[in-house]
């Protein structure tokens, strides 16, 4: 059972992005009431949803909810990754992820659908009690007022405003007014994202036979200055398919991009062998440009309660594995620190505590999402040729890429620990236990000395009114009450 608030606050949370549908399953948890606003039509548009891959620091945040049951039915677990070059299909190696090490984790490597784990997250707020409104549109956001005006003219009002609505939101707009604008820059590669239908791959014997050789794998291509990433998007037998391409033209997302354009990026993978084949079979296809971006300094809004999420505050890197894990990691933290809530006063060093929790988190990870996609999309220079030759020496001595010549793999693993043994809540509690309490008994202090020194200062006054109106103190002066209280303040004070 989730600690539960002692104030139940109205959080209105604007975009019913994974972020937005997360932050209201875990606020509900938690006692808060929740109104989430999507302008959109419904909450799952599934021609922006492929496959997605969730990693155990994800899947962690899950089972600490009780949700592990329900997660494990909808999502597959992954038993290895294997590496080939993207050119010719020459195989560079596999790594098998060892149960120990897993479990170390606290949680599982999983594939699933995006649009499945978003239906899950909408269910789970919806028997949660939390509330959903599709076709509302905010147009503009009173962040002293805490409230919001919708397209029709509505206005909607609450004690915190969470911005879920996406790099390119009004939330975000709003945060940019205030601060230096984070670096963002094209990285010259694009990302397609399509999703296979599962009917259609065992419709092909070759195919068929592919996933039977390394069935719950993801497979990932080596390509000069390209790459792609195949698995199998939860236990319907979908796959997803990622592919980054090199593109001089720093060209607008895509949510409905053929199939015919991302072929022509994929042309020479394999000789038109595995990838070409499985290419052709996509549907729900869509182009990303790739950033390099920094995040926003300040997520917390210097004017009211408006506290950014997900890619609005931090945006992550297309086909990330950690982009959704961040807005659920993001989500846990905020009501692990609002179910602490015991009065309004601490709404404010509750949202600024939320920052100063996960900055540091969000960066590093960025970060490193960016050097996979550029380990992997290397052009064919001295860098590139290093790789391979790493990944080849292993491979020849039945080692995985992973391991060191020993077989070894603790220095890799102790490296990649950091990021998938971390526990959201664990940190928002540590913030509790050190900080959060600390204050909340200072202001208690604060607030019981205040209580005293009114009832001694009322005391002082009822004694000094008896004394003026008594017949051996008719002379008594004013002058003498601030002695009185004094004396008071002492005492209590010992």
């Amino acid at each position: 059972m989730a600690h539960q608030t002692a104030v139940a606050l109205d959080f209105l949370v604007i975009g019913g992005s994974s972020a937005g549908l997360s932050a209201a399953y875990a606020l509900r948890r938690v006692g808060h009431r929740v109104l989430v606003l999507e302008q959109n039509a419904d909450f799952f548009d599934e021609r922006r949803c492929g496959g997605y891959r969730i990693p155990p620091n994800m899947s962690k945040v899950f089972y600490h909810w009780g949700l592990e049951e329900r997660v494990r039915k909808l999502c597959l677990k992954s038993n290895m990754t294997t590496f080939s070059r993207f050119e010719s299909g020459e195989g560079l190696g596999s790594h098998v992820w060892v149960d120990e090490l897993m479990r170390e984790t606290g949680g599982d490597f999983l594939f699933a659908r995006l649009a499945d784990i978003r239906k899950f997250l909408y269910q789970l707020g919806h028997e949660a009690g939390a509330k959903f409104r599709a076709n509302a549109k905010v147009v503009h956001v009173d962040v002293a007022g805490a409230s919001v005006t919708l397209a029709s003219g509505e206005v909607l009002r609450a004690d915190v405003i969470i911005g879920a609505d996406g790099r390119n939101g009004l939330c975000r707009e709003l945060l940019l007014e205030c601060q230096p604008a984070p670096r963002s820059s094209y990285t010259g590669i694009t990302m397609y994202n399509a999703l296979i239908p599962g009917e259609k791959v065992r419709a092909d014997p070759q195919l068929s036979n592919t996933l039977l050789n390394v069935l719950q794998a993801q497979y990932v291509w080596f390509g000069n200055g390209c790459a792609g990433m195949l698995f199998e998007a939860g236990n319907n037998s979908d796959m997803g398919l990622h592919l980054y391409v090199p593109d001089e033209e720093d060209r607008e997302i895509d949510w409905n991009c053929t199939v015919e354009e991302m072929l022509r990026y994929s042309s020479g993978a394999e000789s038109q062998q595995v990838l070409q084949k499985f290419a052709r079979l996509a549907v729900n296809v869509s182009r990303v440009p790739v950033y390099d971006e920094s995040d926003l300094e300040d997520w917390v809004h210097d004017n009211g309660p408006l506290v950014l999420i997900g890619d609005s505050a931090h945006p992550m890197p297309p086909g990330s594995i950690q982009g959704t894990c961040m807005a659920i990691e993001d989500s846990a933290v905020l009501a692990k620190l609002f179910g602490h809530l015991i009065s309004r006063d601490q709404v404010s060093s509750f949202l600024y505590a939320f920052p100063e929790l996960r900055q540091g988190r969000t960066k590093s990870t960025r970060v490193n999402e960016m050097g996979n996609i550029y380990f992997m999309a290397m052009p064919d220079d001295a860098g590139a040729i290093q790789r391979d030759q790493h990944f080849k020496a292993r491979r020849d001595k039945n080692l995985s890429p992973l391991e060191d010549e020993s077989g070894d793999a603790s220095g890799v693993w102790e490296s990649i620990k950091e990021t998938w043994c971390y526990d959201a809540e664990d940190e928002a509690d540590d913030w509790w236990v050190g900080w959060g309490m600390l204050r909340l008994r200072s202001q208690q202090t604060e607030l019981n000395f205040g209580m005293e020194l009114q009832v001694s200062e009322s005391i002082a006054l009822s004694r000094s009114s008896r004394l003026m109106h008594s017949p051996e103190h008719s002379t008594f002066s004013s002058s003498r009450r601030p002695i009185i209280i004094f004396f008071d303040v002492f005492l209590l004070a010992r």
